[in-house]
């Protein structure tokens, strides 16, 4: 244990980062630690830098602090000790909290729509090619769901007032049974800034 003492500790607040697809969300969510209790074995440089890297075992910043500092969780029999009505249960001073704010936008907790959480939450990417000899605009897109990856589904071109280009994406089919939620398309207009250079 490390050699370290605090009269007076508090609670400590793991916040997690980004997590962009929806297979990262749900993952999130499925994690009572949202990641936090996840280490790491990989190579680290030392402050040598004439002497080979070497393996540093880090536990996990959960595990770390139960070990060194002595916190714990606040889960007690399945139920998290922050969310219960106040006054029911306390929590002691060394205690590790996640806040679990992506709980609201996952779909393993119900489908229901909960206020403060996404309506609609996808993330596109399109790829775009300016006409050339005369050709139309070519477009491609793909929601990146689960994984980030380069657009590959042909995107129909639409002609638009002065020489523009329409791209229209439809939103995908909204979840059964949820409500509310968003139906719709997205429509993109794309058109040369000048004669010689696309926008």
């Amino acid at each position: 244990m490390a050699d370290w003492s605090n009269p007076a500790p508090h609670p400590i607040i793991d916040v997690r980062g980004y997590a962009m697809t929806r297979g990262e969300i749900d993952a999130t969510t499925a994690d009572p630690f949202c990641g936090f209790n996840i280490g790491s074995t990989v190579f680290r440089a030392g402050p040598d830098r004439q002497k080979p890297p070497r393996t540093f075992m880090f536990e996990s910043p959960v595990l770390r602090l139960a070990k060194d500092y002595g916190y714990g969780d606040v889960f007690l029999d399945g139920e998290d000790l922050t969310e219960l009505p106040p006054g029911s249960a306390g929590i002691r001073r060394r205690s590790v909290i996640v806040h679990r704010y992506y709980d609201l936008a996952s779909t393993l907790l119900g489908k229901h729509h909960h206020e403060g959480s996404y309506l609609f939450h996808e993330s596109v990417l399109v790829s775009v090619t300016p006409p050339s000899d005369g050709r139309s605009w070519s477009a491609k897109y793909d929601w990146q769901t689960d994984t980030v990856h380069e657009p590959a589904t042909p995107l129909p071109v639409e002609a638009g007032p002065g020489g523009s280009s329409i791209l229209r994406i439809a939103l995908p089919p909204r979840p059964e049974n949820v409500s509310p939620a968003v139906e719709g398309h997205l429509r993109l207009v794309v058109s040369l800034w000048n004669d010689d250079q696309p926008q």
